[in-house]
């Protein structure tokens, strides 16, 4: 951590990443990466941590529409969906190079080249993370962990069909965990978490389009030269001092989408 690129390709494989995708190297720094969790649409998904991680597709593309329609970067699918019901110059699919390379051969030329990334949470981000990548995470689960150099919407939480406040949920989280201080050890920081990220007597459902785009326009501040991204936002000022140095020292944003 803390070289420019740590993954990169060798001088063959930039020559055939130029080849295929018709796009000097340089041009993918400004590109933006977006890695689609979808796990339902591959395998059988019974398990509860999983599936919670999964991303609503149309929320993603309330993203593309929007970076269309104002902006001029190239957009690259990656993760679990090969392509979406749109078209433009500057979006890309894997399956519009199929035939060139393989589905491996696509993410990890997008993956390691892109600095921009707007996902799901879950272990696809390992390779951005060493690049030093800038993320966007939506429908993101659980809300116990944070990702260095992001912006973080949390899914929305409801009890007895009544939504509440994220915020609470974290203070909950903290509470049962200052609760086990004296005793704590790896066995009950696991059963801890796992608790709170199983939220069984709870309804997680995804982002809303305004939760969304509001986070997208953080975001796009976040990547920007020309502005500075206020990190201490009302969504800063609503959890604990413990969370709120994890945020400062990682630079990590707390979507005022967070409701």
């Amino acid at each position: 951590k803390g070289k420019k690129n740590f993954f990169q390709p060798n001088k063959n494989i930039k020559k055939i990443i130029e080849n295929v995708f018709n796009c000097k190297i340089e041009k993918f720094n400004s590109a933006i990466n977006i890695c689609i969790r979808k796990r339902n649409k591959i395998k059988k998904n019974d398990d509860r941590t999983n599936y919670l991680r999964d991303g609503n597709v149309a929320n993603f593309v309330y993203i593309i529409k929007y970076l269309i329609k104002n902006y001029n970067y190239k957009i690259f699918i990656t993760g679990d969906v090969n392509s979406i019901n749109l078209k433009h110059k500057n979006l890309f699919y894997y399956k519009e190079f199929k035939n060139k390379i393989s589905k491996d051969f696509y993410q990890l030329s997008i993956q390691s080249l892109t600095k921009f990334h707007i996902m799901n949470s879950g272990g696809s981000n390992q390779i951005m993370k060493f690049n030093n990548g800038k993320f966007l995470y939506i429908d993101c689960w659980p809300p116990v962990s944070f990702t260095p150099d992001s912006i973080i919407l949390f899914k929305n939480i409801f009890k007895k069909k009544k939504k509440m406040s994220i915020f609470n949920y974290i203070k909950m989280f903290e509470k049962e965990c200052l609760k086990y201080k004296k005793e704590q050890n790896l066995k009950i920081s696991n059963m801890i978490f796992l608790k709170y990220y199983y939220a069984k007597n709870y309804l997680i459902s995804s982002n809303n389009k305004e939760q969304v785009l509001q986070s997208l326009k953080e975001f796009l501040i976040f990547i920007s030269n020309k502005k500075k991204l206020n990190f201490k936002n009302k969504s800063f000022n609503k959890i604990s001092k413990f969370y709120q140095k994890i945020l400062t020292d990682n630079k990590c944003l707390l979507s005022g989408g967070n409701s």
